[in-house]
C-alpha cells in the first residue's frame, strides 16, 4: 500500500486514498487519511534553505521527527514511521523550527 499526503495552503482534500494539492511551507497543516495496514515508513519532498524540523503526529502521538537539511531546492528525504496502523488518522505536521521548512507531499509506505 503507498499513500500520498499532500498539502495545499494549510488544507487539502481527500481523494482517494490519497490527499493532493501543491506546496505549503508548515506552520501546522493537518489531514485525515485512511490506511489499509500498517505504515512503517514515508517518503516526504521537503526544502528548507536554512533546515529545519518537522514533526509528523496523530493526535498527540508523535509518529516521525523529521530532521530537515539545508535544501535550495527539493528534496525527497525517507523517515521511519512509528505507531499507524489501520484505520483513519487525522494527522498533523508541525515545524519546529524558527525558520521556514517547506513540505510538497508525503508519501506512506509499509
Amino acid at each position: 500500500m503507498v499513500c500520498f499526503f499532500f498539502f495545499k495552503q494549510k488544507t487539502a482534500y481527500e481523494m482517494l486514498r490519497s490527499l493532493v494539492g501543491s506546496e505549503m511551507c508548515i506552520r501546522d497543516s493537518y489531514n485525515t487519511v485512511q490506511f489499509d495496514g500498517d505504515c512503517q515508513g514515508a517518503v516526504l519532498r521537503v526544502k528548507a534553505t536554512r533546515g529545519g524540523t518537522l514533526l509528523l503526529q496523530s493526535g498527540n502521538k508523535t509518529l516521525a521527527k523529521i530532521k530537515v537539511p539545508v535544501t535550495e531546492g527539493w528534496k525527497e528525504i525517507p523517515v521511519r514511521v512509528k505507531g499507524i496502523k489501520k484505520g483513519i488518522h487525522h494527522l498533523t505536521v508541525k515545524s519546529v523550527s524558527d525558520h521556514e521548512t517547506c513540505l510538497d507531499w508525503i508519501r506512506f509506505t509499509k
